[in-house]
């Protein structure tokens, strides 16, 4: 439980009910209990190998904010539902099963993020124009839902192979926030003299399944890094030091923002 101020810790599930006889489910109590501030909810890995339906994305969804966790809430198509022409209507349809019965004020405890699940995990990443025409649709269908206000407040991450190569480019889009971090922000160099790049978050992002060493943080699940606070770092491997040899900044919004929930500058 113990970790940094400014590290949060997030679930990759969370149960609808606070308990009962359901083995190797996890409740929103014993989450807060460990330290939990936030829960990934209906990833694309949930959908296709464990029965995760939007209806069950819903009550997770509830279960989380009512007990004070932040939800992460991921949507996404397939590569037959892209190349069949059904990407925005299976996304539409995500959205409004997993969100449909919240209420404007419960959405300033949600976050949303796309992944593709045809770019995840296969080296595969949606172009910047591909991700930010989902992400302006994920918010154009929001603003239905809830209000132009709320679509506007919310926070849409990617999370479809982001990498050291494809990060600033991805950030530059005005509706994508953030980036929901997996393994393919970590590339490793073989040999002597080797480096680690990767994409990692700071100043109060949340980060789950970390590897830590002396003086850094490696993503071995996912990081949330919001799109004002990401660092492509590359670090020698060589002993004795790790020193970070580069860092880019992307500036567009300042931590105050994140810090006051605006999320545009």
């Amino acid at each position: 439980k113990a970790r940094p101020a400014k590290i949060r810790v997030a679930a990759q599930n969370v149960h609808w009910e606070d308990q009962g006889a359901f083995t190797g489910e996890v409740s929103v109590k014993m989450l807060l209990e460990a330290g939990c501030s936030d829960a990934i909810i209906g990833h694309s890995e949930r959908r296709q190998f464990f029965g995760e339906t939007d209806a069950t994305v819903e009550k997770r969804t509830r279960a989380a904010i009512s007990g004070g966790l932040r939800a992460i809430v991921c949507v996404g198509e397939s590569l037959a539902e892209r190349d069949g022409g059904r990407a925005l209507e299976v996304v539409r349809r995500q959205v409004a099963g997993g969100l449909g019965r919240l209420t404007e004020p419960d959405l300033s405890h949600i976050i949303v993020a796309y992944e593709p699940v045809w770019a995840i995990g296969t080296g595969r990443t949606a172009t910047p124009e591909v991700a930010a025409e989902m992400h302006a649709g994920i918010r154009k269908i929001v603003s239905e839902m809830f209000g132009e206000r709320a679509a506007a407040a919310l926070r849409i991450l990617y999370g479809g192979s982001v990498k050291p190569d494809n990060i600033s480019a991805l950030m530059e889009k005005e509706d994508i926030d953030g980036a929901l971090v997996g393994g393919a922000s970590v590339v490793r160099g073989t040999g002597p003299g080797s480096h680690i790049v990767m994409v990692v978050g700071s100043r109060g992002n949340l980060c789950t399944g970390t590897a830590l060493a002396p003086d850094l943080i490696l993503t071995a699940g996912h990081c949330v890094a919001p799109a004002a606070t990401y660092r492509v770092m590359t670090l020698d491997t060589q002993p004795p030091g790790r020193a970070i040899r580069s860092i880019a900044v992307h500036p567009r919004y300042s931590a105050q923002d994140y810090a006051s929930g605006d999320r545009k500058s």
